[in-house]
């Protein structure tokens, strides 16, 4: 996607103009939803370093780790289209940092929103770290409330038979800044087995949910799973260490 920052202010919505390009999309020339993961990560880090959240956990041995995502899309943005996204911190719950996102065509209308749940992990042990007591001024913003989506929801088992769909090597090309697993290609695994298993890409309307459960690493291998309700597992032998559900 080329894009444009604009807006940038201290506590403040972070927004951008993106162009959607064909590298990003499928054969239904729409955005492939792992495409829209790595802008909404990008944006993320982005505001993160802005608010003095970002600099300045790496320089007290500390780290952001995604924890969930929950999607609204009304629709899936076309290739060529150009569309806005906007991001901001909405505050704490529990131990998690919130952060949400919305996409909007070029005349405003709204294509998607999502919301975001983070942990901030010790690099040395990766244990979780009371964000409050770390950052008692975290940044909060407060749109309206028409414009929130739901936290993401704690996923557990699928109903159903399970079908195995995939294995997957875990590649160099899909690890992130601290070696693990992107976030990205999580959803880039569970995009090809849904068109493996169904025969055809993801289509709005739709929610989806997905819970991050464990690091992983280059040269690991990854079983994905299905089962009837819309339910999808990522596993590491018998550990689970993502979960992804998707409904209309």
């Amino acid at each position: 996607m080329n894009y444009l920052y604009w807006g940038v202010m201290r506590q403040e919505i972070l927004g951008a103009t993106f162009t959607i390009r064909a590298s990003e999309c499928n054969g239904l020339h729409q955005t492939r939803l792992a495409s829209l993961f790595q802008v909404m990560q990008e944006m993320a880090w982005k505001h993160a370093f802005d608010l003095g959240i970002g600099q300045q956990i790496h320089e007290q041995g500390l780290l952001w780790v995604l924890s969930g995502m929950r999607i609204q899309a009304l629709r899936m943005p076309s290739w060529q289209e150009e569309i806005h996204i906007e991001t901001w911190p909405r505050g704490l719950s529990g131990p998690y940092a919130v952060r949400d996102f919305r996409i909007m065509d070029k005349e405003g209308q709204l294509i998607l929103r999502a919301c975001s749940t983070w942990l901030i992990l010790m690099q040395k042990d990766k244990r979780p770290i009371r964000i409050d007591q770390h950052f008692p001024a975290f940044p909060k913003v407060s749109p309206k409330e028409a414009d929130l989506l739901d936290l993401p929801i704690k996923l557990k088992q699928g109903k159903g038979a399970l079908r195995p769909l995939a294995m997957r090597e875990v590649q160099y090309s899909e690890l992130d800044l601290y070696n693990h697993m992107n976030n990205a290609s999580f959803v880039r695994y569970w995009e090809d087995a849904y068109f493996k298993e169904r025969k055809l890409a993801v289509v709005a309307p739709f929610i989806f949910d997905i819970q991050y459960k464990a690091e992983v690493f280059a040269g690991e291998f990854l079983q994905i799973d299905a089962f009837d309700d819309g339910f999808f597992s990522i596993r590491r032998g018998e550990e689970r260490v993502c979960l992804i559900q998707i409904s209309s």
